[in-house]
């Protein structure tokens, strides 16, 4: 404010848009591609992989600063099934080629489950990216259709589309063990709710291992007497970088919440939640359970590909194969630039 600065660093900031500081400097800050600060970048150093970032695919190459999609040789019609980051990527990318763009989205706001993830504690930095995306798409012109869910392909041919692009995401896979009882509920439902339920005792089922559990674990911290962790994994947070996990570690055990690896979930009824190690087949149990959230390997949501016979489909993000952001957005560019 003073005019003062002797030096200001912002590596993170300049890796996912190395043009900050000119951008800034021109006036042009809602072009800037946004830094969430989760480490993403640096967790894949730490682990000896190359530099990557969730939504700069061209990091590192020449030019990476102002690239834009190169124009289409002929506009087609795009008609993108999801408004989740995979779909919005698709969307505006294919959008600045020349396309005419339409994205459908079956709720009322764009993010997909992104969108979800961000209203968690500590979470909310990953709104940006949507927010980047929805800036962009309104650039270009992609025509936003939302509180609309296509069951069928017969609801496409308003559209006349010469190509289309599912991206409908991916749904977490109820525990084998687990009937689907009142007081069970996924993680992503659960974060999902407006109003979270409450009680003494919740336990989330952890065979996920990102950071987006870890804000449900923040979140049924705020609202439960007691919380605990299982997973049949060794530790938690296994797909959380080092740094980040740090962090992840200080808010649980700051929060109380007690961690039980090595847990599989084996049974639960009337409250009594059943375990089974799966190195030793010790058994245990938790009574007097309240809540039941669980975080499990997610499910392709996929179905509507098999009605699209007649048309160029393609599947991106989770629809295609459940990974993380960076496959979910990277995929979408590449697909918003091939069409």
């Amino acid at each position: 404010a003073q005019g003062y600065g002797d030096l200001v660093g912002m590596t993170r900031a300049l890796i996912t848009d190395a043009a900050w500081a000119g951008k800034a400097q021109q006036g042009q800050a809602e072009d800037i591609r946004p830094c969430v600060f989760d480490n993403f970048c640096w967790g894949e150093i730490h682990l000896g992989k190359p530099l990557v970032e969730h939504h700069n695919p061209h990091l590192g190459h020449a030019g990476e600063a102002h690239r834009l999609p190169a124009a289409a040789q002929q506009a087609r019609r795009i008609t993108i099934i999801g408004s989740g980051p995979a779909g919005m990527e698709a969307a505006w990318v294919a959008a600045a080629r020349g396309h005419h763009v339409t994205l459908i989205g079956a709720s009322d706001h764009l993010g997909g489950a992104l969108a979800i993830e961000a209203s968690l504690p500590g979470r909310a930095e990953m709104a940006r990216i949507t927010d980047y995306q929805t800036h962009l798409a309104k650039r270009y012109g992609v025509e936003l259709v939302l509180n609309k869910r296509i069951t069928a392909a017969q609801e496409l041919a308003a559209y006349q589309p010469d190509a289309i692009v599912l991206a409908t995401g991916s749904r977490q896979r109820l525990p084998a063990a687990i009937d689907g009882a009142a007081q069970v509920i996924s993680a992503r439902d659960y974060a999902a709710q407006s109003a979270p339920p409450s009680g003494e005792l919740a336990v989330l089922i952890d065979e996920d291992g990102s950071a987006a559990v870890y804000g449900v674990a923040d979140r049924l911290a705020q609202h439960f007497r007691k919380v605990i962790i299982i997973t049949s994994r060794p530790h938690i947070a296994r797909a959380v970088n080092h740094c980040s996990a740090i962090g992840v570690y200080r808010r649980l055990y700051s929060a109380g919440v007690e961690l039980r690896p090595a847990r599989a979930t084996a049974g639960f009824a009337q409250g009594l939640l059943r375990l089974l190690n799966p190195y030793s087949g010790q058994e245990e149990t938790i009574d007097g359970v309240d809540l039941l959230v669980y975080a499990t390997p997610r499910v392709a949501q996929d179905a509507l590909a098999a009605q699209l016979t007649e048309l160029a489909v393609h599947l991106i993000g989770d629809c295609r194969s459940p990974r993380n952001l960076l496959a979910a957005i990277q995929g979408g560019y590449a697909i918003g630039e091939a069409l």
